[in-house]
């Protein structure tokens, strides 16, 4: 597969697609797991994200949207309106530029900041009917070591939100 990625990748069941060092998204990337629900689609990046502006990821054939999983050995840099799926997880910082969102996934930095702006990120939990889990009013988070409250509806925060979570 080309550092440089805009193509159709087709996995009947699992596929683990390992970049060495970068890797680049500068158009569109189609996933389609043949509507098999226990399909899974990892990426591991050793280095670097990056996704131009308005490039995508997107799934066709669908059997589930929530099995897209993209390992980045250091930060994630997702461009302005990039309209990208599944869940990130950098060891440094993931940046989302202005306008850009994440289809069923999340976004978590293990040892750095998520920086928001203008985004929106859905998790595919939440499309899930079978699974009843109770809102409260205001989520209880730890920020550096001190508790505060954010939105209890996730993708609502504030322009520019850099949030560091610590354990």
């Amino acid at each position: 597969m080309p550092n440089s990625t805009s193509s159709r990748i087709t996995v009947p069941r699992s596929e683990n697609l390992s970049f060495a060092s970068s890797a680049q998204l500068t158009g569109t990337l189609t996933l389609n797991d043949q509507g098999n629900s226990n399909a899974q689609f990892v990426f591991q990046i050793g280095s670097t994200l990056t996704t131009a502006s308005a490039s995508s990821v997107v799934m066709s054939n669908a059997g589930s949207d929530c099995n897209i999983f993209w390992q980045v050995g250091s930060s994630a840099t997702l461009g302005t309106t990039a309209a990208f799926e599944g869940h990130i997880l950098a060891l440094t910082s993931i940046t989302m530029d202005t306008g850009t969102t994440i289809a069923d996934g999340s976004a978590l930095a293990s040892n750095g900041a998520v920086t928001l702006d203008a985004n929106t990120i859905t998790n595919c939990a939440s499309s899930i009917s079978s699974l009843a889990v109770p809102q409260p009013a205001t989520l209880p988070l730890v920020f550096s070591g001190y508790p505060v409250t954010g939105p209890a509806d996730p993708g609502h925060e504030s322009a520019k939100t850099a949030f560091l979570l610590t354990a």
